[in-house]
């Protein structure tokens, strides 16, 4: 986040040391968010060691951010970085910023956490987030509602916000691209997870993709016709069901060959795969 121009995480990490263990501070917080009819609530501390603690504690500054912004403005003293936070309006723009974008990479973390996570699946989520930062037109509904009212008070430069927005989506897609080695190769066999309807032709692109890791004819692209309409057939019948949509790829899987044994089904070529 070096391209903002405020450092989200030490203003956060500042924050929560500037009250902890201060009860006087703590009181007088307190006393500051009762005055501006908000409610208090603890201070939540970011380990620098895990990421996602940094949306549930930069979301609970922005819920108590009038009662800090009446404290910190009443105090002499009191660290430049928070200074600047509460003083200056774009600050609380760019928090909002952050924030929403924080909820949709926190979701890629936790997606990319799960247990039985496969190959695939990490491949199609950093896929997914790489497209969807490309598109970089994503800007909050909290900070587009503020932006418009500074845009107005002429306090911010809406065009100069959109540049900073770009530019942070390019250290993202930059970031991202050191990892595309990780996970291109896997790019082919998307289709492995079952989310989407297959096509002969992906599956056979698949198969040909294996073979050439192997240098050899591993699989029969002639054989793949009649099984990949039994896997079309199955997931008609089943991608409907809230257990298919909740399903690990492994799980999906496992089924569907249950099912085709039951049904003394021929699938040797996908069973091999």
């Amino acid at each position: 986040m070096d391209t903002l121009p405020v450092c989200v995480e030490s203003l956060v990490v500042k924050i929560y040391k500037f009250f902890h263990i201060y009860t006087v501070r703590l009181t007088e917080l307190k006393n500051f968010c009762e005055f501006v009819e908000i409610e208090y609530q603890r201070i939540l501390q970011h380990g620098s060691t895990r990421f996602l603690s940094l949306l549930p504690a930069l979301q609970r500054i922005l819920e108590m951010f009038e009662g800090l912004k009446s404290y910190f403005n009443s105090q002499e003293g009191c660290p430049t970085l928070i200074k600047k936070c509460f003083e200056e309006r774009t600050q609380e723009l760019y928090l909002k910023f952050v924030h929403g974008q924080l909820k949709y990479f926190n979701e890629t973390i936790l997606n990319l956490e799960k247990e039985n996570a496969s190959a695939v699946d990490v491949a199609h989520v950093l896929s997914e987030l790489k497209l969807n930062l490309l598109e970089k037109n994503f800007i909050p509904s909290g900070a587009l509602t503020l932006l418009g009212k500074l845009e107005e008070a002429g306090e911010v430069n809406e065009n100069l916000f959109y540049k900073v927005a770009r530019d942070f989506y390019d250290k993202c897609l930059s970031y991202l691209d050191l990892y595309d080695g990780s996970y291109k190769d896997v790019l082919p066999h998307l289709w492995i997870d079952l989310n989407k309807e297959i096509s002969r032709v992906r599956v056979c692109e698949s198969a040909e993709k294996v073979n050439i890791m192997f240098g050899k004819q591993m699989i029969n692209s002639d054989s793949l016709f009649d099984e990949q309409v039994l896997v079309k057939r199955h997931m008609s019948e089943h991608r409907k069901e809230e257990s298919w949509q909740n399903a690990s790829l492994e799980q999906k899987w496992v089924e569907m060959f249950k099912e085709f044994e039951k049904n003394a089904y021929a699938f040797e070529t996908f069973k091999s795969w």
